[in-house]
């Protein structure tokens, strides 16, 4: 409820400037075109229906000033980043990423956007010689094939929706990071549900059956901390030790009959020292 709060407030505020500023005040439009990209990201991770909606309301309501003005400036404004966080301009995140793409510097926290309405947005992926289609907003990977995101986290968040195509006859991972927590799929007779791996520890499972988990979209809500790996599914949750450290790179598999993604948003704290290299710091 707060969070709503909060972006209906500044929806309120961000319109007032609006209309104070000058239609050509480049740092204000690349501030308000974060603010979209978080509320968008929030808006995907919601559950209830009535959230979703107000969160599109607040979405709208900003877009609404970009109707009638041109591309922003190229270059933006940055807030003053605390502790290890690194600076980083709007202007530098669109030049380096093709994904819908906003940062908060007090937190040190990436958030990307993808929707997978042009292919375009496979560069900011590691993609080696894996068979790939992209198609009316779904990202297909083909079986034995896998990506992995170029940006390295401390912590991460992944949401999005996921369908497994084929089931494996053992567990098979859809989801791993380079901290070795993996999420996927096992078949186990009737005991064929997903499941929540760090290393070759079972932190959880839920048996859902081949006919619920086969084909079926997974709309997962999956966290990394340092200490604490979750996985959110519908209405429940496994969750377990992390002891495998930082995140690091997240990759998605087509394991043995292919993965397909949609409405994908990678967020979390980044590696300090992976951003100053990466943005050239």
């Amino acid at each position: 409820m707060r969070s709503l709060l909060f972006a209906a407030s500044l929806v309120s505020l961000i319109v007032l400037v609006g209309i104070v500023r000058s239609a050509d005040d480049s740092p204000a439009d690349e501030a308000i075109k974060e603010v979209i990209t978080i509320l968008e990201a929030r808006k995907a991770k919601a559950e209830d229906k009535a959230d979703q909606e107000k969160f599109a309301k607040a979405i709208a309501a900003l877009e609404k000033l970009f109707a009638k003005k041109e591309e922003a400036a190229k270059k933006g404004e940055a807030a003053k980043p605390e502790g290890d966080a690194v600076e980083i301009t709007p202007a530098m995140l669109k030049m380096k990423f093709a994904g819908r793409a906003a940062y908060d510097p007090k937190k040190g926290e990436l958030t990307l956007i993808y929707d997978f309405k042009e292919k375009n947005q496979l560069k900011d992926f590691e993609l080696k010689d894996a068979m790939l289609t992209v198609k009316g907003g779904v990202l297909r990977i083909s079986p034995a094939d896998s990506i992995k995101h170029i940006v390295k986290f401390k912590s991460l968040n992944v949401t999005g929706q996921f369908v497994v195509e084929n089931i494996g006859s053992s567990y098979v991972p859809f989801l791993q990071t380079s901290a070795g927590i993996s999420f996927g799929t096992a078949e186990g007779g009737i005991a064929t549900g997903l499941v929540l791996f760090n290393g070759k520890v079972n932190l959880g499972h839920k048996i859902l059956g081949r006919d619920a988990t086969e084909g079926k979209p997974i709309s997962l809500n999956f966290k990394l901390t340092e200490k604490r790996a979750s996985a959110k599914v519908q209405t429940w949750e496994l969750a377990g030790p992390n002891e495998g450290g930082a995140a690091g790179q997240v990759e998605f598999l087509g394991s043995k009959g292919g993965l397909q993604v949609r409405s994908l948003v990678i967020s979390g704290t980044l590696d300090a020292d992976w951003a100053r290299e990466f943005f050239g710091k």
